[in-house]
């Protein structure tokens, strides 16, 4: 029973030591993944941040990129078409209206190029919004998609903390029914000894009573043979004291 008994502290002892393991583990486990949300926020802020700063710099860029070929394309345009009428050597009407006619031509075509090159700029500009544009869906793609990744992430390791937590749960009910079915043994065992010391305690009471009852009767036995043994005497004394008395004149 005593080693019994040690076994048993010594069991209960083991199984607290694991039980506390289990919760440091288990603090140990919170504590970082508290530390990876964190992570996790300023990753995702960094990555806002980042792709917020790269839609201005595009912006900055594709404004500055239109103005500088807007102004280099009418310059080379201007620079190439026109033409300043020099001093006439004639100096005559005729060539005087010639040369105002040419410069008109040239000034209208001027404005006609300069209006194609204001047009192909606004197409390049609409070309360059449009790449900006799928820039940014692109960049919002990626986020978004580094968004789910993470959410996948957070969720698969919060099914991993459940899981982990059933199976300790599960695990600490199959201790506890593990150590209530050492109790029932061992209450068993006891009902078992006491029973035992029961049945024992009355046989020795059964025994002691026919002891007991046998003395009792051997000691009637014995005082009926005294006075069985007592009685003649008396009787035989009694009729010689009669015939005694007979016999004197």
């Amino acid at each position: 029973m005593l080693q019994e008994i040690l076994a048993r502290k010594q069991a209960e002892q083991h199984s607290f030591l694991l039980q506390q393991k289990m919760l440091n583990f288990a603090e140990q486990i919170k504590i970082k993944l508290r530390s990876f949300w964190s992570i996790i926020t300023e990753l995702k802020d960094e990555i806002m941040r980042i792709s917020r700063e790269e839609e201005d710099l595009a912006d900055s860029l594709m404004s500055t990129l239109v103005s500088l070929l807007f102004r280099n394309n009418c310059t080379s345009q201007i620079n190439e078409n026109l033409v300043v009428p020099t001093k006439l050597s004639g100096g005559s009407v005729y060539e005087l209206a010639d040369a105002n006619y040419r410069a008109a031509v040239h000034e209208l075509n001027t404005e006609k190029e300069i209006a194609t090159c204001t047009e192909s700029l606004q197409g390049c500009e609409l070309e360059i919004r449009d790449a900006r544009e799928a820039l940014a869906i692109a960049v919002q793609g990626k986020v978004a998609a580094l968004l789910l990744l993470s959410q996948q992430e957070e969720r698969q390791i919060f099914e991993k903390n459940m899981i982990s937590d059933r199976e300790s749960k599960i695990a600490q009910l199959q201790k506890q029914l593990l150590q209530v079915s050492i109790d029932k043994g061992h209450a068993l065992l006891k009902v078992a000894n006491l029973t035992e010391e029961l049945e024992k305690v009355q046989r020795e009471h059964r025994g002691m009573q026919l002891r007991h009852s046998s003395c009792i009767q051997n000691r009637l036995s014995s005082d009926q043979r005294a006075q069985s043994s007592r009685f003649p005497v008396k009787s035989w004394l009694n009729s010689s004291k009669k015939l005694g008395s007979k016999s004197i004149p």
